[in-house]
């Protein structure tokens, strides 16, 4: 697993050992980044289920200005602290150790440019992240919302609050493509 372009091509990122951790395959990344091309400049960005920190440290390489990357896996904070440290971007990043639910239920965060939402394909809490995501209005206007799931898992998430504009589908994951919808505004969860 390495970083595919930007300022740290090349770069190889530490993994977590086992099957807990379901690392952004090259070619998934490479169409999520191509999908979104430009809005990754100067972003803020928000990594939910980090693992090792591959999308938000991809991009950080292609010109975010900050990433905050939320993880409960204690081997996979040791990854991505690792892998942060190996690039040298602790002033533009923040490490969150805690569930994703009990982040967003206590964020204290400005909305986001980007959101990443990657979670084991086994996770099953979704109406309630979605809700809390609508809820707190963690999304700039222009902002990007990317989820990742198995194909399995159905590709017409619904989330109120929000217009699926893109979905595509490479082998069992598919990338699903979100933006607020018409009339929505933003808050933050400040």
């Amino acid at each position: 697993m390495r970083i595919i372009a930007g300022k740290a091509k090349g770069m190889i990122l530490h993994a977590p050992k086992g099957y807990a951790t379901r690392p952004t395959g090259s070619r998934v990344k490479e169409a999520l980044f191509n999908s979104i091309q430009g809005l990754e400049l100067e972003a803020r960005v928000l990594d939910l289920f980090a693992g090792s920190g591959a999308l938000g440290l991809e991009a950080l390489s292609r010109g975010a200005g900050y990433v905050v990357f939320v993880e409960n896996s204690p081997t996979a904070i040791r990854s991505l602290t690792y892998n942060i440290e190996k690039t040298g971007w602790q002033a533009q990043t923040r490490v969150v150790g805690m569930d994703v639910l009990s982040f967003l239920k206590s964020c204290q965060e400005k909305p986001f440019d980007l959101i990443f939402i990657d979670p084991p394909y086994s996770y099953e809490k979704w109406p309630e992240i979605l809700n809390l995501l609508a809820g707190k209005k963690l999304l700039k206007d222009m902002g990007r919302l990317i989820l990742e799931q198995s194909v399995s898992t159905g590709q017409n998430q619904l989330i109120e609050g929000f217009e699926l504009i893109k979905a595509k589908q490479y082998g069992s994951t598919a990338l699903l493509f979100y933006k607020l919808a018409k009339g929505e505004s933003v808050d933050g969860c400040i």
